[in-house]
């Protein structure tokens, strides 16, 4: 792939990402409790591309413990693994292909169509 998945936490009320997911070849995640809110430390601003569960995630942890985590760094991955599905089931999609895939079956959040807060919306493994 071309592309990764990236975002950022600690937003500093700047409306906008930080590098990595500010580059255009990274899909830029906001994360998403479970009522689908994004929490005050999640990133945000316009290259925010989708939201993904992101708080209190049951994770792998040091020495090989488990812990709850919140982060984008818990919600990139779902992104992530679904992008991964979306080309296991075909080959040949291109990286933009599966971009696309991934916007359009978004669950949109927020405002009506993309948004600063979640993008396109709530990633979805089904579309």
């Amino acid at each position: 792939m071309e592309w990764n998945v990236n975002s950022g936490d600690a937003n500093l009320s700047t409306d906008d990402v930080l590098y990595p997911a500010k580059f255009e070849s990274v899909i830029a995640v906001s994360a998403i409790d479970y009522n689908n809110i994004a929490p005050v430390w999640s990133a945000d601003g316009a290259k925010i591309e989708l939201a993904a569960p992101g708080v209190n995630i049951y994770s792998t942890w040091l020495n090989g413990g488990y812990a709850n985590e919140s982060g984008t760094s818990m919600a990139a991955p779902f992104v992530s693994g679904v992008a991964a599905l979306i080309k296991s089931n075909n080959l040949s999609m291109t990286p933009q292909e599966i971009r696309n895939t991934l916007d359009y079956n978004a669950i949109d959040l927020g405002d009506i169509g993309r948004d600063k807060i979640y993008g396109f919306g709530l990633v979805q493994a089904a579309g």
